[in-house]
């Protein structure tokens, strides 16, 4: 997949023999779409739901329509800290307290699709900022998580890290447990880890469900949390 505005004759081919395999198109002219689906590659165009256009973005649907767009993504019309003061000065709203999409663009995109769906053939998805939102921090937490990650630990489909634990010992113990646990069950030393702050030793999650079978005077928890500084707990188990 490939975002770009404008691509010429020669970099569509290059692209195509390197074997991209979708481009999508910020734009409002038609002109870009035609050329690269003669290309012979799948392309669409992604364009924001802005309030007041509802004319000038069925005009562009329907020549989208006629070249043969593959699809068509319409993105909820949002605030930033970089457009705030453009956005308000131009008579834009925020929806809600606890969203930066702009009053009025959920329906104005509900209403084009609604159009689209009688008048045209094309393939038209809805991304409302939540889901935006949702999708970019889950991404975020991830890559973070890649970086930060300790051997035991694992990453969640969230990008949160998951990992099991031994809690309740006294600070005094905490070393001769792990070196027991290490010995006892030949446990690679990078696998089990001491945290002094927590108060807690580390280990893989798999490896807590197993021992807190067969060490039961040890308490045995799993958990998970976020990949910031400060390792904020969202779940704690004990098993």
């Amino acid at each position: 997949m490939y975002y770009c505005s404008k691509l010429s004759p020669k970099q569509l081919q290059e692209l195509k023999k390197a074997g991209l395999d979708e481009i999508r198109f910020h734009t409002w002219s038609v002109e870009p779409v035609k050329a690269t689906l003669k290309a012979g590659l799948r392309t669409g165009v992604e364009i924001p739901a802005i309030p007041g256009e509802f004319k000038r973005v069925k005009k562009l649907l329907k020549e989208l329509d006629s070249a043969g767009c593959d699809f068509v993504n319409m993105n909820e019309f949002e605030f930033s800290d970089t457009n705030l003061a453009a956005m308000k000065a131009r008579g834009f709203e925020i929806k809600s307290d606890v969203s930066m999409g702009v009053k009025g663009s959920e329906e104005m995109a509900i209403k084009l699709m609604r159009w689209a769906a009688r008048n045209t053939h094309l393939n038209i998805h809805y991304c409302p900022s939540s889901l935006k939102d949702r999708v970019q921090l889950r991404n975020r937490l991830k890559r973070r998580a890649r970086n930060v990650a300790k051997p035991y630990e694992e990453i969640t489909d969230e990008g949160l890290l998951i990992k099991g634990v031994i809690y309740g010992l006294p600070k005094s113990k905490l070393a001769t447990v792990r070196k027991l646990l290490i010995f006892k069950y030949r446990a690679p030393p990078k696998l089990v880890s001491i945290d002094r702050e927590k108060n807690r030793i580390e280990l893989p999650s798999h490896v807590a469900e197993k021992l807190a079978k067969l060490e039961p005077a040890l308490n045995f928890a799993l958990v998970e949390e976020y990949p910031t500084y400060d390792r904020l707990e969202t779940t704690f188990i004990p098993i």
